[in-house]
């Protein structure tokens, strides 16, 4: 559709941001990223514009967040937000440890806040191109998502786009 008015396939995945939850499990969070690099690569390829990288963005998911013990939900957010810096994200949005309950404060949302800053000034993650590479776990996870989301990706193509499996 794109296309048909004008736009190139380049231009329009520049345009593309891609929002992934960061969670509980590092090493998940890791390869889901990767994973989303890699997919986006291949569309790219496909599609005749294969040096556009993505632009990807995380959220630290609010699904692991606890109501009753809202303190432990700063552990849960720096080990989301340290697996998705690992993973090379160009942006990371730290949810305060209350944001799950009715006690958020100027507090909780300086610490999340802080969390991000910690991690990128003290442990220089953002300096390192990919920390994860050549770990046999990481590119063995990251691989087995690549495989089944492109099969998944291939499944929708089949049955006549995104539009048609939408409706169906």
């Amino acid at each position: 559709q794109l296309e048909a008015v004008g736009v190139s396939p380049a231009q329009a995945l520049a345009k593309i941001t891609l929002t992934v939850a960061a969670d509980v499990d590092f090493f998940a969070t890791l390869a889901k990223i990767r994973t989303a690099r890699l997919l986006f690569a291949n569309i790219a390829e496909a599609v005749g514009a294969p040096d556009t990288p993505p632009q990807i963005n995380a959220e630290s998911s609010l699904r692991a967040f606890a109501d009753v013990d809202p303190w432990v939900n700063i552990l849960r957010a720096t080990a989301a937000t340290m697996g998705a810096g690992i993973a090379g994200v160009d942006v990371m949005c730290v949810a305060p440890c209350t944001a799950t309950s009715a006690s958020d404060s100027v507090l909780t949302r300086r610490i999340a806040r802080n969390t991000q800053i910690i991690l990128q000034e003290e442990s220089h993650i953002g300096q390192v191109t990919d920390a994860a590479g050549g770990s046999y776990y990481v590119e063995q996870l990251t691989e087995d998502l690549a495989k089944a989301a492109w099969t998944l990706f291939q499944d929708i193509e089949a049955t006549g786009g995104l539009s048609a499996a939408i409706a169906d």
